[in-house]
């Protein structure tokens, strides 16, 4: 009835046995380099993260080097809650972050570092959403006389100190630059 023909002994090739085989090995194989060049990504994206704290860390410390103090030196009680997704006025504590796309520049504390060439550019988080973003509060003698002991209250309006903040993706903590804070520590969220 039916037959099957099996090839003559000397044609060469592969089996589909043998096929399947090394397709699933190239398959297997494919899964693992995506999944480590995805940890590579978020790798990169926090070292990007932490270089960019830095280079605005630096311009602060620069212009700390030439005036005595840190931005802001605002002459009311206000101050902004600073982000790479824009700026809203400190609600008294609480410091909500703004829906923006960058630093609201207008009414940034961060825009003399820009007036004075202290940095060219603000960075904004590589991905910068509402879960990643970069976040600045300064603090002065007004809001924290504590943290800013050596200032006088004719001073205190002139920034003592800054937190410079970022979520890291590959760990989910928080990275932080501390600068005049007696706190010490970086907290647990944005």
């Amino acid at each position: 009835m039916f037959k099957i023909k099996t090839p003559p002994k000397n044609q060469a090739g592969f089996t589909y046995i043998e096929l399947i085989v090394v397709i699933a090995i190239i398959g297997i194989l494919s899964i693992f380099a995506v999944i480590s060049f995805q940890g590579a990504q978020k790798r990169g994206r926090d070292q990007q993260r932490k270089s960019d704290l830095a280079k605005i860390s630096t311009a602060l410390q620069l212009y700390y080097a030439r005036h005595g103090y840190y931005p802001p030196n605002n002459t009311t009680a206000e101050r902004r809650c600073d982000s790479s997704r824009g700026s809203t006025p400190n609600g008294g504590g609480t410091c909500p972050i703004a829906n923006g796309s960058s630093w609201d520049l207008a009414s940034s504390d961060l825009k003399p570092l820009l007036d004075e060439g202290l940095i060219e550019e603000l960075p904004v988080d590589p991905i910068n959403s509402t879960t990643y973003f970069y976040k600045f509060e300064p603090y002065t003698r007004r809001d924290n006389a504590a943290q800013c002991s050596n200032y006088t209250a004719q001073t205190q309006d002139y920034g003592c100190g800054f937190y410079l903040a970022t979520k890291l993706e590959n760990d989910g903590t928080i990275y932080c630059v501390l600068v005049g804070s007696t706190a010490g520590t970086c907290g647990a969220s944005l």
